[in-house]
């Protein structure tokens, strides 16, 4: 038993050998690299794509050019001879929007604007995975301290109770219990070792930093680091410092009414009933192309100039015969100038029944819609919830170290008389550690609280705070 807590203590010992040999690390520090979030690294691909698509969409049509060369034979003499050759030029020069590219146009706008929307989308959620995760590593190191203190009381109390059970006044079982209570201290801090190594992988690889060398960056293929390293390179994590997390604090009113203006998905449903609204009115609405077209021709050359409404392009095209076997050469020139205008119209009619149908698609949209933003509304209520209930913990967490300080005075009268043993002093000092540890994961749950209660309604700018520069 006595090799196994040896061993124990050691593992406990090497365990907290992790903190105070590395470097600090503050949640500015972690806040710094937001840029590399993978979230925010795949909003940044979207919105390229997108914009891409809409540069694409609304950008500089050049004019179209072709050339239609032509050779024709004829067999008038019994023989197949060349009889004429000719080329044709066209150039289209578009001025205007079809009704397809136009709704192409409009779809494309309000894709990226949605794009715009996720990636500021993915800035809140990268903040508040951060901070969720950086507040875990820094209430484990806390946990440390906490089973640190606890382990020295379990020890104080073994010693404790072997020299009573030596000298008659307690019991063999007495100092089994005192053992088992060495170990089960012992366990725990080693488990707190692990899990503050945990913590600080997960922190590391969402923040971008190489788990060996916090603040170095992720380390390349070509740079491993021995089991060893990684094993003890934990650094300390300042406490965040809690104004800088809680600014203000909108009522939940204005953060359903932002959540509604901001929520992608609410945007992207808007966006689908306006779709579905404007194919409906386009299947109703009659559909007329005039295309006026004036044509000049000569018996070697002819052009014309026409235009269409439907598409708005300008149309340019010329025939030019450069080589023609005239028949008759006393034949007069034959000179035209023709002008006509084309009409087209596309008309199919909406029966009641149809209609009906697309009306109702659409109202199942705008129900769809209705339903998020109800969803919105209860999700913003229930973090609401969670931020006043953090609040009432944060103030009971205050007042335990208000009373383990009124504790820790009357103990110290004991102190100076002598009435208190080692082993009160120790209990003494679990319960300062374990009050002050209370306090600050208190103050860390409420911050995380309250930024899980911004970030269900993107509300980072009416809470004041910026995400590393991007506009709100």
């Amino acid at each position: 038993m006595k090799n196994v807590l040896n061993t124990l203590v050691l593992m406990a010992i090497g365990s907290t050998l992790a903190f105070g040999q590395t470097e600090t690390l503050s949640w500015q520090d972690i806040y710094a690299g937001i840029q590399n979030h993978e979230l925010v690294q795949q909003a940044r691909i979207n919105l390229a794509i997108k914009t891409g698509t809409l540069e694409a969409e609304t950008g500089w049509k050049s004019p179209q050019l072709t050339l239609t060369p032509s050779i024709d034979f004829d067999d008038a003499t019994g023989e197949v001879a060349l009889a004429e050759t000719a080329i044709g030029a066209g150039l289209l020069i578009p001025l205007g929007l079809s009704e397809a590219e136009r709704e192409r146009k409009i779809q494309a706008r309000e894709v990226a604007d949605i794009a715009v929307t996720e990636l500021r989308d993915s800035y809140g959620k990268a903040y508040t995975e951060l901070y969720s995760l950086f507040g875990a590593a820094y209430t484990a190191q806390g946990a440390i301290a906490v089973a640190e203190t606890e382990l020295e009381l379990a020890r104080l109390t073994l010693e404790s109770v072997r020299q009573k059970t030596a000298l008659g006044i307690l019991a063999i079982s007495d100092l089994t219990d005192a053992e088992t209570d060495y170990q089960a201290a012992s366990e725990k801090i080693i488990q707190s070792g692990l899990d503050a190594r945990i913590a600080w992988f997960n922190l590391s690889y969402s923040a971008g930093l190489d788990a060996a060398k916090p603040g170095q960056g992720r380390r390349t293929t070509d740079q491993q680091t021995s089991p060893e390293s990684v094993i003890f390179d934990l650094p300390r994590f300042q406490a965040p410092v809690e104004e800088e997390i809680i600014r203000q604090l909108p009522q939940p009113g204005v953060l359903m009414t932002m959540a509604k203006e901001t929520s992608p998905l609410v945007l992207a449903q808007k966006q689908k009933i306006e779709t579905a609204r404007r194919s409906l009115d386009a299947q109703a609405a009659l559909d007329v192309n005039l295309t006026p077209r004036i044509l000049y021709a000569t018996p070697g050359f002819s052009s014309s100039l026409g235009y269409g409404t439907a598409t708005g392009a300008l149309t340019l095209g010329t025939d030019w015969k450069a080589w023609e076997k005239l028949a008759d050469t006393t034949k007069s020139p034959d000179n035209s100038l023709t002008i006509s205008v084309g009409i087209s119209g596309n008309f199919n009619p909406v029966n009641d029944a149809q209609r009906r149908t697309l009306l109702g698609s659409i109202q199942l949209e705008e129900r769809r819609l209705a339903a998020i933003e109800q969803v919105l509304e209860l999700q913003i209520r229930s973090k609401y919830a969670a931020y006043l209930k953090a609040k009432d913990s944060l103030a009971q967490a205050e007042r335990g170290v208000k009373l383990s300080g009124e504790i820790d005075a009357v103990n110290k009268t004991r102190r100076l008389l002598g009435q208190l043993a080692p082993e009160d002093e120790a209990a003494n000092q679990v319960q300062l550690v374990r009050a002050s540890f209370a306090l600050e994961k208190a103050k860390t749950d409420l911050s995380q609280a309250y930024l899980g209660m911004i970030a269900s309604a993107g509300a980072w700018d009416a809470a004041g705070i910026s995400l590393n520069g991007v506009k709100q």
